[in-house]
Parts: C-alpha cells; sequence; structure tokens
C-alpha cells in the first residue's frame, strides 16, 4: 500500500494507474491477462493499468504487475510462476522490496543489510539469480540503500535497481513502466 500510495499520484499525469489487488479480484485480474489456469496459488499484488486514449471508450487496460515482498526470504519462489507466465503473455512483471531481512541478538546484530547485497555470499548470490541469472522479473526494485545494484550486463537482462523515495522522479521504476506502456499502448488499444 505504501508503495501504491507514492507512486499512483506520479504515475497519473502519464495516464498510469497503480494499484493494490488481493483475493478474488486478483485472480480475476489474472484470468484477464489469460494465465490464471497456469499459476496456482501464485499471485499478483499490485497491478499497472494505462489509459487506451487512441480507444473511443478510453478506458484503462492491464498491461503489467508488481510482485511485493518486504524481503526475500519471504517465499519469492512463490510468485515466480504468476510472473513467469506474466511475461510470457506478454505483460510487464516487476519486483518491489524493502530487502529487508535482519538477523537480532543474540546471532546478529540487527542491521537491516537485507539479501540482494551479500554479492559474495552464497545465499545472496541465488537470490540475485531471480533476476539477474533467470530473468524471472522484469527488473527488482529495492528500497533499501545497502542493495548492491546490478553493475555491467547480465545473462538475463535484468537488473536490480537500488532505489530511494528521495530520488528525483520519475525514478528507474517510473521510467520502465513508463516506457513499457508507451511501447504496448497501440497494440493495447487495437
Amino acid at each position: 500500500m505504501a508503495f501504491v500510495g507514492f507512486y499512483a499520484p506520479l504515475l497519473e499525469q502519464y495516464g498510469i494507474r497503480i494499484f493494490c489487488i488481493t483475493g478474488d479480484r486478483a485472480r480475476q485480474v489474472m484470468e484477464e491477462m489469460g494465465i490464471a489456469d497456469r499459476v496456482g496459488r501464485s499471485k499478483l499484488d499490485i497491478v499497472l493499468e494505462g489509459l487506451c486514449v487512441e480507444c473511443s471508450m478510453r478506458n484503462y487496460r492491464a498491461f503489467g504487475g508488481l510482485h511485493v515482498k518486504s524481503s526475500l526470504a519471504e517465499r519469492i519462489q512463490d510468485d515466480v510462476p504468476a510472473s513467469s507466465a506474466m511475461m510470457e503473455a506478454g505483460y510487464w512483471s516487476g519486483f518491489f522490496t524493502l530487502d529487508a531481512k535482519a538477523f537480532p541478538p543474540p546471532h546478529g546484530d540487527a542491521v537491516v543489510r537485507g539479501e540482494l547485497g551479500l554479492r559474495n555470499d552464497p545465499e545472496g548470490a541465488l537470490k540475485r539469480n531471480y533476476f539477474e541469472r533467470h530473468g524471472q522479473f522484469d527488473n527488482c526494485y529495492s528500497y533499501n540503500l545497502r542493495t548492491i545494484p546490478t553493475e555491467g550486463d547480465t545473462p538475463s537482462g535484468k537488473r536490480i535497481y537500488t532505489l530511494s523515495f528521495s530520488d528525483p522522479k520519475p525514478d528507474q521504476f517510473m521510467r520502465d513502466v513508463i516506457d513499457r506502456w508507451n511501447s504496448v499502448e497501440d497494440n493495447l488499444c487495437s
């Protein structure tokens, strides 16, 4: 809800709506995308819709969505089936995270270093693979400044970005969403 509350007024000026969905509404959106039969219990947290100004009805059409986890320890693999199905069907599928995993005392120092910032750690490297190697999401947007962003090219062409709510807007997430809507708008309005 925080991501939606922050980005909704910023994306609105580009003819894009962003909103949370749950339960039956999430299932309905996945049915409209034509992927519900392939995703099982997988889910979609946030939908992106673009305003089709070329159609006579000026209605909104879904063109993508976002999967949200406060940390990657929250079973990111549960979102992979929906994300993969979305991308195969031509929809954009991003990933939002706070990358907020921390270890409390007595085993840790409670500092939120996250998991994506652990490039040299085998477990951290495996979690980066969801994006950088396997491309199971159309980019990851982390709002933990300790997350190490992707450097250079990746095997999948997908990246991990480290963002801040204080970054100048449009930030990388907004640019990616706006570019995607602009690239599919003509096809959706036909």
